[in-house]
């Protein structure tokens, strides 16, 4: 049981020593802030990702009345 409590998926880096390592992370009000603003950014790409399908559509009715 020790072995498994000693070893990480990692080669070379034990659990021993990552429990010695100080991780720090931001308040929750930063914390939300932070993720309002990739969810922004999720938003925008997920609209930029639709950019060209419009355009095909608009083209193909333009030249569809043409």
């Amino acid at each position: 049981m020790q072995r498994v409590t000693s070893i990480s998926a990692q080669p070379g880096i034990y659990l021993r020593d990552l429990s010695n390592i100080e991780v720090w992370y931001p308040v929750i009000s930063e914390q939300q802030k932070i993720i309002a603003l990739l969810k922004n950014i999720c938003n925008l790409i997920a609209a930029n990702e639709q950019v060209p399908k419009l355009v095909i559509k608009i083209v193909k009715n333009f030249l569809g009345t043409v």
